[in-house]
């Protein structure tokens, strides 16, 4: 139960981090192109993650993130990107 609570903390310091910069107005450059790779399937452990893109913090902030994650039932090299 703590490790779940810790992932939540983190995920929350992460947010306020973004939304602090993208409130700042920092992204007066032109977007830098990030890649993250999950460990696993989209789930509701990179809530934050997922939350933040789909708000459009990272943009705001001067990131243009790409979210690859894990296809099928193991964890293999076959990716997908996840863009929007």
């Amino acid at each position: 139960m703590k490790k779940v609570w810790e992932r939540w903390i983190k995920m929350a310091v992460c947010l306020i981090i973004v939304a602090i910069f993208a409130g700042q107005g920092f992204a007066k450059e032109p977007l830098q192109p990030v890649t993250i790779q999950l460990n696993w399937m989209a789930n509701v452990e990179f809530a934050g993650i997922l939350l933040a893109k789909e708000q459009g913090w990272y943009k705001a902030a001067g990131i243009d993130l790409t979210i690859r994650v894990v296809l099928g039932e193991k964890p293999s090299f076959k990716t997908r990107e996840r863009r929007k």
